[in-house]
């Protein structure tokens, strides 16, 4: 046991790092010692799926959950994989026992309403947003995805305050700037729309998205500045 657990925290360490090909070689090594036990399996998913072993990654996730009919993370990893394949409502399915077994999970309500938009069911999206707003950590990553919903939901408010949010943590996130700029956009502030997305091009000038942002903004700006002709 206490083997497992080493190859275990050896695994998730590489797995923080991005390193999913030496974290399937430690949570390999788990496997061939505890081959039932549901921490292990599902974290020998995760990297197979990481690594594009997705049909080997499914078996794994399903014996999880044979074995444990909580497993969360192997619900996950079957949804993340049925969306990868663009099978929505299987995806839809697991989601859904996920948020149940882990009802104050904001990542998984987040995955949820992505799914739900995919499926073209915005009254449940709306629906959910308040449980979600609720709870919103200090995750950037996780503001952008929240402020992303908000936008295609056309709820520009809450999603100018996430990721206003965001900066508050990472002022210098450029995919932070640019989703700003896209919010302000939207809501028809094209001065702080230009604004956000010049500070984004600023931090990565590479975007696409801001740059496409700033030359549709460019023309209504210089509009704008002209005076009318005097008579």
């Amino acid at each position: 046991q206490n083997d497992v657990e080493v190859f275990l925290a050896m695994g998730d360490v590489n797995v923080a790092q991005g390193r999913h090909d030496a974290a399937l070689e430690q949570f390999t090594h788990a496997y061939a010692i505890a081959p039932t036990n549901p921490d292990v399996l599902w974290r020998y998913g995760h990297a197979l799926w990481h690594l594009g072993s997705a049909v080997e990654a499914r078996r794994v996730y399903e014996t999880a959950i044979k074995y444990d009919r909580r497993c969360v993370q192997a619900f996950v990893g079957l949804a993340r994989i049925a969306l990868a394949d663009t099978q929505y409502q299987s995806a839809l399915d697991h989601l859904r026992i996920a948020c149940e077994l882990e009802p104050h999970a904001v990542i998984h309500k987040i995955e949820l309403i992505e799914t739900l938009i995919a499926l073209k069911k915005p009254e449940e999206c709306t629906a959910l947003l308040p449980q979600v707003l609720k709870t919103l950590p200090a995750d950037v990553a996780i503001l952008q995805r929240f402020a992303v919903i908000a936008i295609v939901l056309g709820i520009t408010a809450e999603a100018i305050s996430a990721l206003e949010r965001a900066l508050s943590i990472d002022a210098n996130n450029a995919d932070t700037h640019c989703l700003l700029g896209r919010a302000y956009k939207q809501s028809g502030n094209g001065q702080k729309a230009q604004i956000s997305f010049r500070r984004a091009l600023n931090l990565n000038p590479e975007l696409k998205e801001a740059q496409n942002g700033l030359s549709l903004l460019g023309p209504l700006s210089i509009l704008r500045r002209r005076k009318p002709p005097t008579l």
